[in-house]
């Protein structure tokens, strides 16, 4: 993980226990990886890299979230399977350039 501690996503997910810490370390890269092919704009605010954007780790720990609430499901209602809740696209959407296709 390099954009969300594992602290910070149990503190966000109201988890108290260490039992899903290898399940949400995977989650969470799997979130990231989504999450940084879909904006167009770096992650970071500085050009040292130290500095994540904070739309973009409140992202990742709504979509830890909800595929960690939703692990057993095979669809999240009616979003295809490309599509990001909207929920995540509404807090990216200045980190991500319009393209055509």
């Amino acid at each position: 993980m390099e954009y969300i501690t594992l602290e910070m996503l149990k503190h966000h997910l109201y988890i108290d226990h260490d039992l899903d810490d290898f399940l949400l370390t995977m989650m969470a890269s799997t979130a990231e990886d989504v999450i940084i092919n879909y904006i167009t704009k770096s992650p970071y605010l500085d050009e040292e890299k130290t500095i994540v954007r904070t739309p973009v780790i409140a992202a990742i720990a709504i979509y830890v979230g909800i595929l960690y609430r939703n692990r057993d499901s095979d669809n999240f209602g009616r979003l295809s399977e490309r599509q990001l809740p909207q929920s995540i696209t509404s807090l990216l959407a200045g980190l991500r350039s319009p393209t055509i296709v």
